[in-house]
């Protein structure tokens, strides 16, 4: 089992993230979490607005090639002007995830700290 944690700056298009994504489920069961800050991807629908960005879409692409389920639906990312949904959890659709508690910042960052059973 490979588990990876990624975290992508805003506005940048880190190919590098993806081949690793594809690098660590060559090796078969990859469970990914992390921060990829992307918000135009709607992961009930499975797919991209228009208008989104490249990463956006390639994610999504290398996501679905992988057979992998993102979990992660309630805001990870509360500021006084928005609530999103930045910190994505990427396991197999078999992996049998229970349940994701949200808990308060570690800290002064602005991201909810996530406990995934």
């Amino acid at each position: 089992m490979t588990i990876g944690v990624c975290c992508r700056p805003p506005d940048t298009a880190s190919v590098a993230i993806l081949d690793d994504m594809r690098r660590w489920a060559s090796d078969g069961h990859c469970f990914i979490l992390g921060d990829f800050n992307v918000l135009l991807i709607d992961w009930d629908k499975n797919r991209c607005p228009p208008g989104a960005d490249r990463f956006s879409k390639d994610l999504l692409t290398v996501v679905n090639q992988l057979i992998l389920h993102q979990y992660s639906r309630e805001p990870t990312k509360i500021n006084d002007s928005a609530q999103t949904v930045l910190d994505l959890v990427l396991f197999p659709r078999t992996s049998g995830v229970d349940a994701i508690n949200h808990f308060q910042p570690l800290g002064s960052i602005h991201h909810l700290t996530l406990l995934v059973r």
